[in-house]
């Protein structure tokens, strides 16, 4: 009984919350691989900025443990540019990345 519109509108939004949880429960078990994959499905529909910035954050992470370094920093940047609790500990998180791989 949903219009296309709002059938899509909800099936984007149960997928976003989906990922989240997935991205969360492999992100506390260290499963940096499945934690990246969800957290990147859900991020592009994450308008919330606690949310977005806890994954953006999760996201630097899982890539740091990764060795993914670039993406590591994109996504640390992209956190410290939300006002919240996650920018402080973005920041420096990012200051510690950078000065481990001498990156300017």
């Amino acid at each position: 009984g949903l219009s296309d519109a709002d059938w899509a509108r909800n099936k984007t939004a149960e997928l976003t919350q989906a990922n989240y949880m997935i991205g969360s429960v492999n992100f506390q078990a260290e499963k940096w691989e499945v934690a990246d994959q969800a957290f990147r499905a859900a991020l592009p529909n994450l308008t919330d900025p606690r949310f977005r910035s806890e994954v953006l954050s999760s996201l630097g992470w899982a890539n740091y443990k990764l060795k993914n370094v670039s993406d590591a920093i994109k996504f640390y940047i992209d956190c410290t540019n939300i006002p919240g609790p996650f920018q402080q500990s973005a920041a420096k998180t990012l200051n510690t990345i950078t000065a481990e791989y001498r990156i300017k």
